[in-house]
Parts: structure tokens; sequence; C-alpha cells
């Protein structure tokens, strides 16, 4: 484990490990109606990374990034492969919004293209104020390596098709790499 980072590698995967109480503050928070459930949107975006990152440094983007979407109502899940982010975000349209004009000023990465943005029945990532997997980190033994994975797919490849985007990115929230 990375020191007070929350970061966890194994069998190549790395994962945010949230204590069982901030999940269910995360749900609560939507149930008793401080997250609004009304008027939720998403954004999907990929872009490219300033540099490659190790874990230390995505270890360093999550925890920023959680706080800020803990206290905006933003979940989602973010993906990181060979210095390609792959991102989307859900909730309110404004606070969407608003973290997407945060973004796009972000000098940590460029060449931000919006995949898609839609209006959203209900959250993929209710509990999770930021999903994240590092797909340079996956174990190709693992049984849940897919042909996605098998043929070392390029995050980019999904610039011009946006519901396999949206599809490939919101099955993460019920995948297990163990």
């Amino acid at each position: 484990m990375i020191p007070d980072s929350g970061i966890k590698g194994g069998a190549g995967f790395v994962e945010w490990l949230y204590p069982e109480s901030k999940c269910s503050a995360i749900r609560r928070a939507i149930r008793e109606g401080e997250w609004p459930v009304e008027n939720l949107n998403y954004t999907l975006y990929i872009s490219t990374a300033d540099r490659e990152m190790d874990a230390e440094s995505l270890a360093e983007l999550l925890a920023e990034c959680r706080e800020n979407n803990g206290r905006n109502g933003i979940t989602g899940m973010l993906l990181y492969k060979a210095g390609t982010f792959m991102q989307i975000l859900e909730g309110p349209r404004d606070a969407v919004d608003d973290l997407m004009e945060r973004v796009q000023r972000d000098p940590r990465h460029h060449n931000l293209m919006v995949i898609d943005s839609n209006d959203l029945q209900a959250r993929n990532f209710p509990d999770w104020t930021m999903g994240f997997l590092d797909m340079d980190r996956v174990d190709p033994d693992s049984p849940d390596y897919d042909a996605y994975f098998r043929r070392n797919v390029v995050l980019r490849e999904f610039s011009d098709d946006a519901l396999t985007a949206y599809k490939f990115i919101v099955r993460f929230n019920t995948w297990n790499p163990h």
C-alpha cells in the first residue's frame, strides 16, 4: 500500500479502498436528498495525461477528486491506460458542468475530448465519488480479463463511438478483478 493514499496494488490492479462507513454515507446522502437524484446528467470524456503517471501521482489525483466530488454530489469512474484518461462524471447538471469547466483547465492533461453528455435516469456509480482502474496494471490472467483487455484496447478508440464508450465504462460499476 502506498502510505496514506488509500491505494492498494494487487494482481496488477489498483483500487481505492473506501471504508464501508464512507460508502454508507454516500448512499445515505443520496437517499436523504443531500445529493439530488433529479436533473442528473453525465459527461464522458477522454484526455491525454501531460506525462505518464505512476501509482503515487494517481493516488494524489484520486484523493483530490474524491474529496471535491463528495462535496459536490458527483460520482463516476476514471480509467487510466498508457497515458490516457477516460472518465465519466455523473451528478446534478450544474455540478457536472462546473466540474467539466475545471477539468478542462487542469494542466495535468490535454487533448480533452467530450465523447458524450446526456441526461441520466439513475447513477451508474452511486457508491463511488470516483471509482478507478489503472488498466496498465490489470492482471491478464484474471478471469474477468475479457476481449477489451485481450486486444490491448486503446482508450482513444472510443472517441468516435459514444454508445460503445458509455457501455464500456459503465460496466466497471460491477467489475471485480479478483
